[in-house]
């Protein structure tokens, strides 16, 4: 009986735990999603995409899939700057900002 009540009460707290950690992660974490496209809206496969927090040393570094498109998630709220590069060549520099939701 007293091994069913532990096991009972083990299984509790992993629920609760589960339960709390997508609250937690939902306040202190956010995504960055978009899509690369050349001038007549085709998307842009293999485009290098960067994410830089303006006020430390952290990175990301991801390419475009087949349809361009790009996502950062578990990103720390906080300002960033993404820049694409296709060729070698910077095409574009955007500020963005990951905000807790209101």
């Amino acid at each position: 009986m007293q091994k069913r009540v532990k096991s009972f009460g083990l299984f509790l707290f992993a629920l609760c735990l589960l339960m709390f950690v997508p609250l937690m992660r939902a306040t202190i974490f956010g995504s960055i999603r978009g899509v690369v496209h050349d001038p007549q809206h085709r998307p842009i496969q293999d485009a290098n995409v960067d994410l830089k927090a303006q006020r430390s040393d952290w990175v990301q570094h991801q390419q475009t899939n087949g349809d361009g498109e790009f996502e950062f998630s578990a990103v720390p709220l906080g300002e960033y700057t993404v820049t694409i590069k296709v060729f070698r060549d910077v095409t574009a520099e955007v500020k963005v900002r990951v905000e807790k939701e209101s």
